[in-house]
């Protein structure tokens, strides 16, 4: 045991704080925090919905979550796509890379316009279903931006910095938008399908057993180097999504809920996190009568938040 402590201490955990401390691993992670208001407030309207179907009297807030939690993909890839430039050190290319992400990800999802001019796509495309698209979109237009940045155009020339600057955000939106709109509506590629199909044997394999289990003990194993289990929300959160939007889908439909790997069995009803990641209430409960007064001292102060599944203090 003493072993595998001091290899977790002075080998794994150094080399996985090194690892996920890298620009582009560190934008994905960062904007899986920050998208969880947004789970939020839609969780919120669908617990609602709940007290509505025995209340039918109340108001449809269905839009509510259609504009948080229905616009997931869209969101993160904005964020990624932003957060990257401010890793990589790009501050001029923060917004602009941000928006030139929200527009290709439309193009991803592949909006079909008619001669009308009406352009019609699924809005679930939006969602949580599209969050995978939308990551993906995010580290593309970013890795777009950071190669056209490495290149130094005009940066030395008699030409007004505005001008520069205005060269120098239009081309690489010029080949970001070029490039998917040649996949997407030359090559009639539906990237959404598409990566949907590659993930598909991640999320499936997320929604069975030892799966569950692996996505439980990860977080735990990387809290137990010391690093935040946020690092992890690149891969589970996609799985999580996909799961209770097919579970509302069924439930809808008449059906049952079956996908076990979501946030709120995860979290919300605290099977696995009772006290916090690890499942930690009852260590802080047996701190409270701690001999040690530093040890009862932390239970002490801990045991608020416990109670509500927070154990980082």
């Amino acid at each position: 045991m003493n072993k595998l402590v001091n290899w977790l201490s002075v080998k794994a955990a150094p080399a996985m704080k090194k690892f996920i401390s890298r620009p582009w691993i560190a934008a994905i992670a960062d904007s899986m925090q920050k998208i969880i208001p947004f789970i939020l407030a839609g969780s919120m309207i669908f617990l609602y919905n709940v007290i509505r179907s025995y209340v039918p009297v109340l108001p449809d807030l269905t839009n509510i979550s259609n504009f948080t939690f229905g616009m997931l993909g869209i969101i993160v890839s904005y964020l990624i796509a932003s957060e990257a430039m401010e890793n990589l050190k790009h501050p001029q290319y923060l917004q602009m890379a941000g928006l030139t992400s929200v527009a290709v990800f439309i193009i991803n999802i592949n909006p079909k316009i008619n001669a009308k001019g009406l352009m019609t796509v699924e809005f679930g495309r939006f969602g949580a279903t599209g969050l995978l698209i939308g990551m993906l979109t995010g580290i593309a237009v970013a890795l777009v931006f950071h190669l056209w940045s490495k290149l130094h155009i005009l940066e030395d020339s008699s030409i007004p910095d505005f001008v520069v600057g205005w060269i120098n955000t239009i081309i690489p939106i010029l080949i970001s938008v070029a490039i998917f709109t040649t996949i997407v509506f030359i090559g009639n590629v539906d990237l959404f399908n598409l990566v949907a199909w590659l993930f598909s044997p991640l999320q499936s394999f997320g929604q069975t057993l030892p799966g569950f289990i692996l996505i439980s003990l990860i977080p735990s194993l990387l809290y137990t180097m010391g690093i935040s289990s946020w690092a992890f929300n690149a891969v589970s959160t996609p799985i999580f999504m996909a799961g209770i939007s097919a579970n509302i889908a069924a439930v809808a439909a008449g059906g049952a809920a079956t996908n076990i790997s979501t946030s709120e069995v995860m979290f919300t009803s605290a099977l696995i996190t009772m006290g916090g990641m690890g499942a930690t209430l009852t260590l802080n409960i047996l701190m409270l009568f701690a001999k040690s007064r530093r040890l009862k001292a932390i239970g002490r102060i801990c045991i608020a938040p416990s109670i509500f599944n927070i154990n980082e203090p």
